[in-house]
């Protein structure tokens, strides 16, 4: 496993600072929270990617309420505004050197199939540039509840996974039953350095996970890195 962290972990630092702090605390890979629309456009990642100094930048995401629904919705005028967004990002995410887009999405309404045909469009989209898909659990976004991510998977073979065990724990399920869902899927886990780490540690390497294990936390973020580094 490799072990990093978020941007958004190194609090109140703008995130082309925080690139330039991740070599000092330790991080091998990192996860690159881009806050903003100004921070979406590729010009932003070209000023600053250099800034990460060699830190693998594992996945980009972004604020899911900015555009991320907009790719859903069933007016073409709406959809074409969500994917100029999404293209400014996958520009982003291909100057950053990163290979996933950790989507949050938003809850939907829609049948599994209507959502699948979506996701296969954006997916398509993003795969243009190198990056892959991947769906975040999250209570308040599109896998909000374990059985969504298998069932969309079923219908859209390219996504992938991101496990956040916070918001797992958050949903009031079951941690293990996103994981198991989840788990020959995963391109990146998120944990928080306060939680049961070791526990959710051990389950993932009894599933064979070799991925990137990123910290959101708001511990000091070299502490963070070097206790989860002491339980691997």
């Amino acid at each position: 496993m490799k072990i990093g962290i978020t941007t958004s972990s190194f609090t109140g630092l703008e995130t082309e600072t925080a690139l330039s702090k991740l070599n000092g605390a330790g991080a091998q890979v990192c996860g690159a929270e881009l806050k903003t629309f100004y921070e979406y456009r590729p010009e932003f990642a070209k000023q600053y990617a250099s800034a990460a100094d060699g830190v693998e930048i594992n996945s980009v995401s972004v604020a899911s309420q900015n555009f991320e629904h907009q790719l859903f919705d069933e007016r073409r005028r709406v959809r074409g505004d969500g994917f100029y967004w999404l293209d400014q990002v996958m520009r982003s995410a291909q100057l950053f050197g990163a290979k996933y887009y950790v989507f949050r999405g938003c809850p939907q309404n829609s049948a599994y199939d209507a959502v699948a045909e979506r996701l296969r469009e954006i997916s398509g989209f993003c795969s243009r540039y190198g990056v892959t898909l991947c769906l975040e659990n999250d209570p308040h976004g599109l896998c909000c509840c374990p059985g969504i991510f298998g069932a969309l998977k079923q219908r859209c073979q390219s996504i992938a996974a991101v496990f956040n065990y916070g918001k797992a724990k958050n949903s009031c399920y079951p941690y293990q039953t996103y994981l198991v869902e989840m788990g020959a899927h995963l391109a990146e886990v998120r944990l928080d350095a306060d939680e049961n780490c070791a526990e959710v540690i051990g389950n993932l390497k009894k599933q064979g996970f070799d991925g990137a294990v990123l910290l959101d936390t708001g511990r000091d973020p070299a502490q963070a890195i070097g206790y989860i580094k002491s339980i691997i």
